[in-house]
């Protein structure tokens, strides 16, 4: 009877549910309905249960990242600050240059170039309020500059460990920020250590003070930790994660022979190209190395610690930031407060320089003039020029034992690896462009010249001749100087490298052709269609 009862109720329950009338919501049309919930179901979550059972009550409190601020910093403020307006004119006279009578005011605006709110012989702070894509959202990117991190392998793993387990951390510290719509990351560059946050602009300097703080308590948990904490039989969970990592590491390092034959040429082409850029076999023998014991790595929490703290410690510590988005100056000094209110707990002289210093800036200070900080000094990438073909032979001499690249004579090619479960080839090629003395007018001619070859190359190598997806032709700088352009090509359809390179070189006979059929009506239109400023959201 007991039963037949509840089959009764749960069939009227059903009938209600079927009958209850759906509403509709007023932004997309979904429809929805709403009843409350049953007296079984209030005493079950109240873990008011029949002995022998067990709830699990779950209560996740409330997310304090969510938004509710939605204002656009570009239609509130649609007036340009002081130092916009000499932007402004600067990026105009630009625009028409290059394409003259296409100066429009939103084209200008699209184009123009951040603007320095802070700055001083240590730092310097950029910003770029948005006026075209009109979204609440913005991005704080905050870059701590000093070379120490790259003094050697050592040091430069110290930056890895403790970016890689400081964003393990924040995966669960900041879950309610990412479903929230706020992003983040951590990374360290040659140059320094990077912090990025992004997001709705309201709860920027919410998350970016997480990840200081979280930072600061990683890093006072590594310089604690007890010596040989790592390889204890009673490890913490820091010491795992860090030994995760290492063997990670080493796994990497062990398999790098094995990389897409891609990814191997471009490592090549940049230890080629580039100086003090430390390989890959040194970062593997520094994980292996051992104490003088020889009872445990060298490398370990408190090694890392002594490194990063030395980083945040050094005197020419410098700091580099750009804010962009939906955030006005109020909003962005309001960043860099919290920024610096961070670092103070890692590093007290910066953020007190700053402080002093770093006043904001009118137009007319001279250190606006400034268009950079100062390089780094010590242990800057440095691009490498290439010997002549008839200067190579000289040094190295001729040998029969030596193959040659057709492209680059004055290269000798060397097996430095083989994978014979890999059935493609690659082959990347590197030219250096002519650097003009107008820097920024250099890099829009390269650009547009790397573009064309792209399409080109596209068109004859993967559409035509089916050599593989994996064409594509880029343009940058080689340690931010030299302009050069990359191509790389990727296939399985020919037997050895060489092949490629060899249709690399008439492909290049037949750019050189195109460019010189190539009008100046057919240039003109090809450079009005290339985009005049970023086209991304913040």
């Amino acid at each position: 009877e007991a039963e037949a009862e509840a089959e009764a109720e749960a069939e009227a329950e059903a009938e209600k549910v079927k009958k209850a009338s759906w509403d509709t919501e007023p932004w997309y049309g979904t429809k929805y309905r709403r009843r409350p919930f049953s007296e079984e179901q209030k005493r079950l979550w109240k873990g008011d249960t029949e002995p022998g059972l067990q709830t699990l009550r779950v209560d996740p409190g409330p997310n304090n990242f969510l938004v509710d601020d939605f204002s656009v910093a570009g239609e509130e403020k649609p007036e340009l600050r002081p130092t916009e307006e000499k932007a402004f004119e600067e990026s105009r006279a630009i625009v028409e240059r290059a394409v003259p009578g296409g100066a429009s005011r939103e084209t200008v605006l699209r184009a123009m170039a951040p603007t320095v709110i802070q700055a001083s012989e240590r730092h310097k702070i950029w910003l770029k309020t948005d006026r075209d894509f009109l979204v609440p959202r913005g991005v704080c990117t905050f870059h701590l500059l000093d070379p120490s991190f790259y003094l050697s392998p050592r040091t430069f793993l110290s930056a890895r460990f403790f970016t890689r387990i400081l964003l393990d951390q924040l995966t669960e510290d900041l879950y309610d920020a990412r479903l929230a719509g706020l992003g983040y990351s951590v990374s360290a560059t040659r140059s320094g250590l990077h912090f990025r946050v992004s997001g709705y602009s309201q709860r920027l300097t919410d998350i970016l003070e997480h990840v200081l703080d979280r930072a600061h308590k990683l890093l006072e948990e590594m310089a604690n930790a007890p010596a040989g904490a790592d390889g204890a039989a009673e490890q913490s969970d820091l010491a795992r994660k860090f030994n995760e990592e290492r063997e990670s590491m080493l796994k990497d390092y062990r398999n790098f022979g094995k990389s897409s034959p891609s990814g191997l040429a471009g490592y090549w082409i940049t230890q080629l190209t580039m100086d003090r850029v430390f390989a890959a076999n040194e970062y593997n023998d520094t994980l292996l190395s051992m104490d003088a014991s020889g009872a445990r790595p060298e490398l370990d929490l408190a090694a890392v610690a002594e490194d990063v703290q030395a980083f945040f410690g050094s005197d020419g510590l410098k700091l580099e930031g750009l804010i962009a988005g939906s955030v006005d100056e109020a909003r962005a000094q309001q960043a860099v407060e919290s920024f610096l209110s961070g670092i103070s707990k890692f590093s007290p002289a910066l953020s007190s320089y700053v402080r002093e210093h770093g006043a904001v800036q009118e137009p007319g200070d001279k250190v606006l003039e400034v268009e950079r900080l100062p390089p780094i000094e010590k242990n800057n990438a440095l691009s490498l020029e290439l010997p002549l073909p008839e200067d190579a032979m000289e040094m190295v001499g001729a040998s029969p034992k030596r193959s040659y690249s057709a492209l680059a004579p004055s290269l000798v090619l060397e097996s430095v690896s083989k994978n014979p479960k890999e059935q493609n080839s690659a082959v990347q090629v590197l030219w250096q462009l002519a650097d003009g003395d107008e820097e920024h007018f250099s890099d829009a001619v390269g650009s547009i010249f790397c573009s064309l070859a792209h399409t080109s190359a596209f068109q004859e190598l993967r559409t035509k001749q089916q050599l593989g997806y994996a064409v594509s032709v880029r343009y940058g700088r080689v340690g931010a100087s030299s302009l050069r352009m990359v191509l790389s090509l990727q296939s399985s359809a020919l037997p050895d490298p060489q092949s490629l390179e060899e249709r690399v070189q008439k492909w290049t006979e037949l750019f050189r052709q195109e460019l010189e059929e190539m009008d100046e009506e057919s240039i003109q239109n090809y450079i009005e269609g290339t985009p005049t400023g970023p086209r991304g959201h913040p």
